[in-house]
């Protein structure tokens, strides 16, 4: 019976005459951690609907079939190392302004090689970003970096001279 000293209107019920307080010890309360679990999985839901309009859309190749590689032209930027200066296709210039007429040259003759720029692991950071914007000015179309590794021998069909270039 609920009169003028009852606190609350309980239903009746096995925890009907105990206070909040110890409802709560006894479970009276028991689905509230499983409401707040599932509000936070709605808020997480309604957070990461949004992500996927900013997603950006990346177009991936399709590869019809296999096919053989092809060989290409290629025209060779040796940058400085181990005391050697400038090459290009393997003709050695004294500065970096002769190379760069040398790849201009050789580029203007072949307009379709790939520039290769060869860099052995001594090489510093600077020439390797020196030949790269070479390459830039001179007009390349396609560039592909080469590098050596420190340590790794010479293939066996080059020689002693032939292995200390990259």
């Amino acid at each position: 019976m609920i009169g003028p000293g009852a606190t609350g209107s309980r239903a009746p019920g096995p925890l009907a005459g105990l206070s909040d307080a110890e409802a709560d010890e006894t479970g009276g309360n028991a689905l509230m951690p499983l409401v707040d679990v599932v509000f936070m999985l709605v808020v997480f839901l309604l957070l990461t609907a949004n992500a996927v309009s900013y997603a950006l859309k990346v177009d991936t190749p399709e590869a019809a079939g296999a096919q053989a590689h092809e060989a290409r032209e290629t025209v060779v930027l040796t940058a400085p190392h181990g005391g050697r200066g400038w090459q290009v296709d393997g003709a050695a210039h004294a500065t970096a302004q002769a190379a760069r007429r040398a790849v201009v040259q050789a580029l203007d003759a072949r307009p379709d090689a790939v520039l290769v720029v060869a860099a052995a692991a001594d090489s510093s950071a600077q020439d390797l970003i020196d030949a790269l914007e070479m390459a830039r000015q001179a007009g390349a179309r396609s560039v592909d970096v080469a590098a050596r590794p420190l340590g790794q021998a010479a293939a066996p069909g080059q020689s002693a001279q032939q292995g200390a270039q990259p």
